[in-house]
């Protein structure tokens, strides 16, 4: 038989069982399920990067309506300024939620890639390439933990910084003048202070997530994620 008859009866035979029975790689396998969700989890890492992005914009809203309340020249409309810093209270906590809502489901993904990884390395055959793989098991670990402590530390500063815009609000709602003013001057400075202790973590959050997406995507994919890098401190 010739070649081109031996090529063609081949490929007759892989139309006839599915290219997935002769190339195995090609259809989903236990291995490809352990890159999945390693893909979820570096999506789901990329979220909370985006969450803690706008949760630094939620804040600079809030105080930059916050500070004509406390201008010594105040002379604008008492109601609207305030309405404007309660909304921007408000986007605040809403934000704040939102970010919660993104770091649980990330722990548990995590969880699952971690567990998944680790059992695995008792099916090498090679004890080098299982070190290889236990080494980097770990350093991975170890950058997803930094994420996850730096979200933490992200979060409940933002909550504890909510509260106290939100004191600000229930004390000027109902007394919102020259001597009110004046009695809080203080608490407001002590929130400005307390927003940019914020930024700041927030934007070790966004590092440490920015450099695990970086050494964590799946390969050729990490142009088609978002576009997150180490900011400048």
């Amino acid at each position: 038989m010739s070649q081109d008859s031996n090529l063609r009866s081949f490929a007759a035979f892989a139309v006839l069982f599915g290219a997935s029975t002769l190339f195995p790689g090609c259809a989903s396998t236990k291995q490809s399920v352990g890159l999945e969700n390693v893909d979820s989890l570096v999506s789901r890492v990329e979220q909370v990067h985006l969450e803690t992005e706008l949760s630094r914009q939620a804040v600079y809203s809030a105080i930059l309506a916050l500070g004509p309340l406390f201008a010594k020249d105040f002379n604008g409309d008492a109601t609207v300024s305030f309405e404007a810093f309660a909304q921007a209270t408000e986007a605040c906590e809403k934000q704040a939620n939102e970010l919660r809502a993104h770091v649980s489901p990330m722990r548990n993904s995590a969880t699952s890639v971690f567990q998944r990884w680790e059992k695995s390395l008792d099916d090498f055959s090679s004890p080098n390439m299982k070190q290889r793989s236990s080494d980097r098991l770990e350093s991975t670990r170890e950058r997803f933990a930094e994420v996850q402590e730096d979200a933490v530390l992200a979060q409940t500063a933002f909550d504890e910084l909510n509260g106290q815009l939100r004191d600000t609000v229930l004390f000027l709602g109902h007394d919102f003048n020259s001597t009110s003013v004046a009695e809080i001057e203080e608490d407001a400075f002590a929130i400005r202070d307390r927003a940019r202790e914020l930024g700041r973590t927030f934007d070790n959050c966004m590092d440490a997530a920015a450099e695990y997406v970086e050494k964590s995507a799946l390969r050729g994919q990490a142009q088609g994620h978002a576009d997150i890098t180490v900011s400048e401190k």
